[in-house]
């Protein structure tokens, strides 16, 4: 069944609770009642009575119809009234509207056929059809719309005539009425009356938008012998109606639209061929693959894009070896086919997938690993693993990006075999980056540790052992902490300072004491240096610490910090923490002209954050002191605006 427009009222859902609360409880919504009527009769102000009225759509029945009847023909309250006789069930309510629309004029006389549209009232179309001919257009368009909503034979007699009236307003109304109509008619069983109502108005001097809103209910009441209709619409020039023919092929479930479609979709312009196309996507029209296929290879770059989207949306394992030569191919084309073989459906299009990874162009088994990883094909992950050792680089590289994503548990020892038995940096790279990958999404962190730490031990010295405690540093575990003492306490500086760097991939502060011991005792000063590079930036992004705990570690940095670059650091970090003990941190150093003005900066910038809880009576002294010690004049600037702000 067509539907043109769907017409929902707040009155009509409240009629149904009020039948429920009256079941649920009739003495008590009966005594609520009454007091609610008691008001609408009394002297109550407007403003109360429109409360009460709104309230007797819940407990309303055919006892407040009276009292409801009376403020129709207040312009005040008429609305107020009108909601709540929409929203009582029984013959009393529409009595009372009808009644009212011979006492009733202008606004408030719309108002009243607008209620009774709602209602449906059969018995309402006899005073509706002489409301066609008012003198006043908008009463006249809302007897229409009204007609239309009733529904019957009756009223369909009438809008048609009402289709030859003036002014416009009441034909466009009359317009919109036959159609509503003709869907309720349609709805009846009455399609013959449906049909040619809706072709009366498909003719009709009505706007625009009410002929394609009748063509397209002439095609949907008809059904399958709506098929030809549909052809008209999508050969006419008319944009429109082109468009209205494409809205309704989605909307006809009937056997002929696909072959309609596909009857223009060879012969027509480019614009056209790519709305066909998406159409026949929409509606899951596999018959249009071999069309879709063909259009590929299209000079217009529109329909090239759009037969590529359809593909992805019908096509199946068949469309896998052309959809990875287009991506190959490189070009507009390559977008829209890496997309397709995201998207396309079947149980067999990953085995397809996979196959083309196995052998053949390098290429095409590149792409064709992509689009598994895309598909989140976890089958392919032991393809994935077979073509990390591949003599293509572009297939050993997205093997890589699909582990990455896919490769699991099963296969980490895989994967730390592959690492340790590397014949050469890149293939060890790779294996760790995947490794990497796997124990952050891990649900078995404990395991991935134990894994690590056998691997550790076993692993000769060299490249293969630093690759494990890189992963290892990595991942952050504290179990694995022993492996990066004992790297800290390597006889050669190389790999001390190796392990230094790996540190800087430690993903929280938990490691800073460990560098502090380094930073300590160090007897390389590039190390301890490193330490501190290093650990500064631990303390400032660790979240899970406070400003006052983050202070603590970096008061305990520089104590160990000897050289000027190493309280350069920490200051430059100490922001991350504003408190009181970062401010006596930085305050202490004010005094010190070689980091004075990286001090005085701290201070401007822990007291520029916004929302920071130090009290104005901790910061403005240690402002007022930065702001008298030998700085750089522009940070003296930012200093005093800060002042002026306190």
């Amino acid at each position: 069944m067509f539907t043109i427009r769907t017409f929902a009222s707040f009155a009509a859902c409240v009629a149904v609770l009020s039948a429920v609360l009256a079941v649920a409880a009739p003495s008590q919504a009966a005594e609520d009642e009454a007091k609610l009527i008691a008001v609408l009769d009394s002297s109550a102000p407007p403003a109360e009575k429109a409360i009460t009225c709104k309230k007797l759509t819940i407990y309303g029945s055919k006892a407040a119809v009276p009292s409801l009847a009376k403020l129709l023909v207040d312009p005040d309250l008429t609305s107020w009234a009108r909601i709540a006789l929409e929203a009582i069930p029984g013959p009393e309510a529409d009595a009372a509207l009808r009644d009212a629309m011979g006492k009733l004029k202008g606004r408030m006389l719309i108002g009243v056929i607008n209620s009774i549209a709602v209602r449906r009232d059969a018995q309402a179309v006899e005073p509706l059809i002489a409301r066609l001919k008012d003198a006043d257009a908008g009463v006249a368009a809302s007897a229409a719309a009204a007609l239309g909503k009733i529904g019957c034979e009756k009223c369909a007699q009438a809008l048609e005539q009402a289709l030859k009236a003036d002014p416009v307003e009441v034909r466009q109304a009359a317009g919109e009425g036959c159609v509503i109509c003709a869907e309720n008619l349609a709805a009846a069983g009455k399609v013959d009356q449906a049909v040619r109502l809706l072709d009366v108005v498909r003719k009709a001097n009505v706007p625009k938008q009410i002929v394609l809103d009748a063509t397209r209910g002439a095609i949907l009441v008809r059904k399958a012998e709506g098929v030809p209709l549909l052809a008209e619409q999508l050969q006419s020039p008319d944009k429109a109606l082109f468009g209205i023919g494409l809205r309704t092929a989605r909307e006809l479930a009937v056997p002929g639209v696909a072959e309609a479609l596909l009857a223009q979709v060879e012969t027509t312009t480019p614009l056209r061929q790519a709305a066909i196309l998406a159409t026949l996507s929409d509606r899951g029209d596999t018959c249009a693959v071999p069309a879709a296929q063909k259009l590929v290879e299209s000079p217009f770059p529109t329909v090239r894009t759009a037969a590529l989207a359809a593909l992805g949306v019908l096509g199946n394992e068949a469309q896998v070896p052309m959809l990875l030569k287009a991506v190959v191919a490189g070009g507009d084309q390559a977008p829209g086919a890496r997309e397709a073989l995201k998207r396309l459906k079947g149980g067999s299009v990953n085995a397809a997938l996979i196959n083309c990874a196995k052998g053949g162009d390098a290429a095409q088994r590149a792409e064709a690993i992509l689009a598994l990883s895309a598909r989140q094909a976890a089958e392919g992950v032991g393809v994935f693993l077979d073509a990390m050792e591949a003599p293509e680089n572009n297939v050993r590289q997205n093997a890589v990006v699909a582990l990455r994503q896919l490769a699991g548990m099963e296969q980490y020892g895989d994967l730390l075999a592959r690492m340790l038995d590397a014949k050469n940096d890149e293939a060890r790279r790779a294996a760790q980056s995947v490794l990497v990958a796997v124990s952050r999404r891990s649900d078995q962190p404990a395991q991935c540790a134990k894994q690590l730490m056998d691997a550790w031990k076993k692993a000769p010295a060299g490249p293969a052992r630093m690759s494990v405690l890189e992963v290892i540093c990595w991942l952050g575990l504290p179990d694995t902490l022993p492996a990066v003492q004992e790297g800290l306490k390597a006889p050669d500086a190389d790999t001390r300072k190796a392990v230094v760097q790996a540190l800087s991939n430690w993903p929280d502060s938990r490691i800073v004491p460990t560098l502090m011991d380094i930073a300590r005792s160090d007897s390389d000063a590039t190390i301890k240096v490193l330490a501190f590079r290093v650990a500064a930036p631990r303390v400032s992004r660790d979240e899970s610490l406070q400003p006052a705990d983050k202070a603590a570690r970096f008061a305990m940095m520089m104590k160990l910090a000897d050289r000027l670059d190493e309280k350069k650091l920490v200051l430059a970090e100490l922001k991350s923490a504003p408190c009181k003990a970062s401010l006596d941190l930085a305050a202490g150093l004010l005094d010190d002209k070689q980091v004075a003005s990286e001090a005085a900066l701290a201070i401007c910038e822990m007291a520029s954050q916004r929302g920071n809880k130090i009290p104005a009576n901790q910061l403005k002294p240690v402002l007022e002191k930065a702001a008298k010690a030998d700085i750089n004049p522009q940070i003296r600037q930012r200093i005093e605006a800060q002042l002026k702000k306190r």
